[in-house]
């Protein structure tokens, strides 16, 4: 406050007090709300108490009402009934024939009462007759009989007058309770000829209820309604409850010991009012939420006095609200003050601040000027750049502290001086500075020159040199000043991307560069050399569009989803030249991402490795493939037969193997030389290859032995496979410089599978085997079966 004038500190405190009433009228509208809501949420609590038990009554009663429905339709107990109606009717009825009866009712609906009592929380069932409203029968109290109830239980005079069912709250004869009365009637007479009555007490529903919502309940009873109804002796048990004084009531029933002094503070309190109300009290310490319904007995209440018999107390624990109540309360109030305090610190630094604004305007100029040195001398150093200033006339040079950082000198021991700054150039770059810092002031014009700066630990570092000198009015060099930027980041950086790009263009493998739509941005030479496509060309083309040159489009929908999915691929592949001439790969793509992941770029890398696959299938056809006849080897005979045994055993049928040894090729050997005995294997296995189907398979075993592997055969049996055929196929003869030459067969068979065998392909050569030298010993030509229970025909 010292820096406030009286002024100032009049307002100053006028608005103090305005934000204080502000700020008091928001606290005071706050908890006021918050109370507001404490409020509300009493009553909703005390709506969904009452809302509870009218429901709880209303089942009640309704169950009471449907269990007497089913109990007067009886077929057992309606006949005793109507039985006693007519004879009544006869004039009939004496004490035996009464007794008699109530004993057969009785004795019938005894073995369930107890079931009745325990499921239905049911505690009396009474049965009462015509005119009179005499009780005929008490289940709860056999002996209790014969007394009429008129004026006293209403329900039951209107049911027996009118015939329909009702419900109320009845003090009888014995006890009080919520009841539900219903007719038994004589369909073929059309008459009531009892009244059928069940109670609950409400304590039973009010348990219900507590367990469901959590809640304490409480019943209260007139003395006066019970005496003007109940048995002197039944009085006695209700006057031995808990009595009130105040309301001149006895508590039926409480759920908790607290609601005997929970009730006389009420009534003390002057709460007890007629009809529903809920009331918050304070009860040792803690607030409790407390809800007061009526209880109205039937005729009341179809008279319309709603003049009550008693009450229904329930209470539930406000704690919890009362506790939210109060942190909302302090929470209010610590906001307002804090709030003040804000708004007071603010108003003071306001008032302040307009005192001082004079003070800062005046001092603002010079800090500007500091500003500014300190801003040039930092954009200086991010910059990287040094500016310098030379007098023509003293000679004097002046250097930024930048021009210190940039040729590593420490100011505290160097001066600056022209000559020191030479030093520091390049050797080999010297003459060329000085030349063009002469030139400048010989032609009156700015110089740019970049060279090479020499460091004492022989580093090398590049700068550009720039700078203007200014003449004086007679046209004399008066300063020269200029500035030196220290480029070698920038240098080195463009001589990586010379290198790289010399690298990109010179290296043996294809390199191409795609966006991240696969448009094809740059290819290198030998890209161009390996698929034959220029580098104008491929411009034009997006990476997509090369699909017609895979000789595999399955491999090519694999690369494009795989870029989709990962960015990543690598692989083999066989493309077509421009030429048309077929050439292999081995790509690989990988992508280039930003720094938010996102892929920008695509670049690919891939080698000519034709020679190497062709070396490959070449080595591999040598492998597999009989180099004279070019018939699968015994190599690659052995896989197809291990796959097709695979086939067979999901499918259900047969493998027929079948081993082929010529006769009479070594005698053709012999008198004709081992060339023509070569062409002799040749011609045969061309015969064979015309012979089977598709999906078998011929291969030459070694010398002059043939194996057939036929598939799909339905049983192992000689019928089934082209035996005849492959006889003929042998039979063709072959001729050679006039002589024609003859060579026959003979054949052994085994089949696969075989019952209880587990065989592998090496044991079916040599059981087929075995059964071909049979066929040799047979007279040849013909064939025999290793199974010796199929046909064996030659």
């Amino acid at each position: 406050m010292k820096y406030l004038s009286k002024y100032h500190r009049n307002n100053f405190l006028l608005l103090s007090v305005i934000i204080a009433l502000i700020d008091i009228l928001f606290v005071l509208v706050s908890i006021n709300s918050a109370r507001q809501s404490l409020n509300n949420s009493i009553e909703e609590q005390a709506i969904q108490i009452k809302q509870s038990y009218q429901t709880v009554l209303e089942q009640a009663a309704t169950d009471m009402s449907l269990m007497g429905t089913f109990i007067a339709g009886d077929e057992r107990v309606n006949h005793i009934l109507k039985e006693r109606w007519k004879a009544e009717q006869r004039g009939e009825i004496d004490h035996t024939i009464d007794e008699f009866l109530r004993q057969r009712l009785m004795n019938h609906m005894m073995p369930a009462w107890q079931m009745i009592q325990d499921e239905f929380y049911i505690k009396s069932l009474q049965i009462f007759l015509p005119p009179d409203s005499n009780s005929f029968l008490r289940l709860q109290q056999p002996s209790r009989f014969d007394d009429s109830v008129v004026g006293i239980r209403n329900t039951v005079s209107q049911v027996l007058a009118t015939g329909d069912s009702i419900s109320g709250y009845e003090i009888g004869r014995t006890s009080a309770a919520l009841r539900s009365v219903v007719p038994v009637t004589s369909e073929e007479d059309d008459a009531v000829v009892a009244a059928l009555d069940l109670g609950t007490p409400l304590s039973n529903l009010l348990q219900k209820l507590e367990s469901n919502i959590g809640i304490g309940s409480g019943v209260t009873l007139r003395t006066s309604a019970l005496a003007q109804s109940m048995w002197i002796e039944f009085q006695e048990d209700y006057h031995r409850l808990p009595y009130v004084e105040k309301c001149l009531c006895v508590i039926e029933y409480q759920s908790e010991p607290i609601f005997s002094g929970m009730i006389r503070q009420i009534t003390e309190s002057g709460m007890i009012k007629p009809d529903y109300r809920f009331d918050v009290i304070q009860y040792e310490g803690r607030p409790y939420n407390v809800v007061q319904l009526p209880i109205v007995d039937y005729q009341n209440e179809m008279s319309g006095l709603k003049q009550e018999v008693g009450k229904v107390f329930f209470w539930k624990d406000a704690t919890p609200l009362h506790q939210q109540y109060q942190a909302s309360v302090h929470k209010t109030i610590g906001w307002g003050i804090l709030g003040y305090i804000f708004a007071e610190i603010i108003i003071l630094w306001a008032f302040v601040a307009s005192i001082k604004n004079l003070e800062l305007e005046i001092t603002g100029h010079t800090e500007n000027l500091e500003e500014s040195q300190n801003n040039l001398i930092e954009a200086q150093r991010i910059a990287n750049i040094g500016s310098w200033s030379l007098n023509m006339e003293t000679e004097s040079l002046y250097w930024s502290e930048q021009i210190y950082h940039i040729f590593e000198l420490d100011p505290e021991e160097y001066e600056p001086s022209y000559q020191l700054f030479l030093d520091m150039i390049h050797p080999e770059d010297r003459v060329k500075v000085d030349r063009a810092f002469r030139e400048s002031l010989e032609n009156n014009t700015p110089f740019y020159v970049s060279h090479r700066l020499q460091m004492a630990d022989g580093r090398i570092k590049h700068v550009i040199e720039e700078g203007k000198t200014l003449f004086d009015s007679d046209g004399k060099a008066d300063v020269t000043v200029g500035a030196v930027r220290d480029i070698t980041d920038t240098y080195l950086a463009q001589e990586k991307e010379k290198l790289a790009a010399s690298v990109f263009q010179h290296a043996n493998e294809g390199i191409f560069i795609c966006n991240e739509k696969l448009d094809v941005i740059e290819v290198n030479e030998a890209c161009y050399m390996i698929t034959g496509v220029s580098s104008d060309d491929s411009r034009e083309f997006n990476l997509l569009e090369y699909q017609n040159r895979f000789m595999n489009q399955e491999q090519f929908s694999d690369m494009r989803s795989s870029l989709v999915r990962t960015g990543e691929w690598n692989g083999e592949v066989w493309l077509k030249r421009t030429s048309g001439e077929e050439v292999a790969l081995d790509l690989n793509i990988s992508s280039i991402r930003n720094e938010h992941g996102k892929v920008t770029h695509y670049v690919g890398l891939f080698s000519d490795i034709t020679i190497k696959k062709k070396h490959e299938e070449r080595l591999n056809y040598i492998a597999h493939f009989d180099s004279l006849t070019g018939l699968p080897n015994r190599i690659l005979l052995t896989d197809r037969l291990t796959q097709a045994m695979l086939q067979t055993e999901r499918s259900k049928q047969y493998i027929a193997i079948l081993f082929l040894d010529l006769d009479g090729f070594k005698k053709i050997n012999d008198n004709y030389g081992h060339q023509v005995g070569d062409l002799m294997l040749e011609h045969v296995s061309e015969q064979f290859t015309n012979t089977i189907r598709a999906g078998d398979t011929v291969a030459r075993f070694g010398g002059d032995e043939f194996v057939f592997v036929i598939q799909n055969v339905a049983r192992p049996c000689a019928y089934d496979i082209p035996i005849s055929r492959v006889l003929e196929a042998v039979a063709v003869p072959m001729v050679h410089e006039g002589h024609t030459l003859h060579v026959s067969a003979s054949i052994g068979i085994t089949f696969y599978p075989q019952p209880g065998k587990k065989l592998g392909a090496d044991e079916l050569f040599i059981q087929a085997d075995t059964a071909m030298y049979k066929a040799k010993a047979a007279g040849k030509n013909g064939f025999r079966i290793f199974d010796e229970n199929c046909v064996q025909e030659s």
